[in-house]
């Protein structure tokens, strides 16, 4: 796990946002979704990114933004640097890869068919769930009673070619909709 918090005390010449970022993550990690966390008792909002957060403590002060390279990470970054300046906040926002690959347990398939049944048994959970796909019924559904009944889920990241969800509770199965050679991935 990479984790860096932002905040006025991160300025200066070793410590900025942008050195933070560029020590901590690596480029070829990219396109990768991180979790941006509010630390501070106010809304935030940065609309260059497309960022709302809800203030420390409540929901929504926690969420899951895309960034599509390590210069995109890096400009937020800067962003949120100025803000917490300017607003006298030392620790502002913490920004984290939550996914440690080296330790996580990967299973990636493709699809066979447009539909596509996962037992979730053998994945340890939580875990993020990716659907790459761009076809325009692609979804991707849970159940948490043996596959019975399954629940459309709202992704935390959706893109032209991805759809990508945190699961934080227990599910048994998981059923991906897409086209055939879409690919899935779990990841635990």
């Amino acid at each position: 796990m990479t984790a860096i918090v932002i905040g006025n005390a991160s300025t200066g010449r070793d410590s900025s946002a942008k050195n933070l970022v560029k020590n901590n993550f690596v480029r070829g990690n990219f396109p990768a979704v991180l979790v941006i966390e509010n630390l501070v008792p106010r809304k935030l909002a940065f609309p260059e990114m497309n960022v709302l957060l809800q203030p420390s403590g409540i929901s929504g002060s926690t969420v899951n933004k895309e960034f599509k390279t390590l210069d995109e990470l890096s400009k937020m970054a800067s962003s949120m640097e100025s803000v917490a300046v300017a607003n006298g906040y030392v620790q502002m926002v913490s920004i984290e890869n939550t996914i440690d690959i080296e330790d996580a347990n990967v299973i990636q398939k493709q699809l066979t068919e447009v539909t596509l049944v996962q037992d979730m048994g053998g994945v340890l959970q939580p875990c993020t769930i990716t659907l790459k796909s761009a076809d325009a019924g692609r979804k991707i559904e849970l159940s948490t009673d043996g596959g019975s009944e399954y629940f459309l889920v709202t992704p935390d990241v959706t893109t032209a070619t991805m759809l990508v969800t945190y699961v934080p509770e227990r599910i048994t199965h998981a059923k991906f909709t897409g086209a055939i050679n879409d690919t899935i991935t779990l990841v635990s």
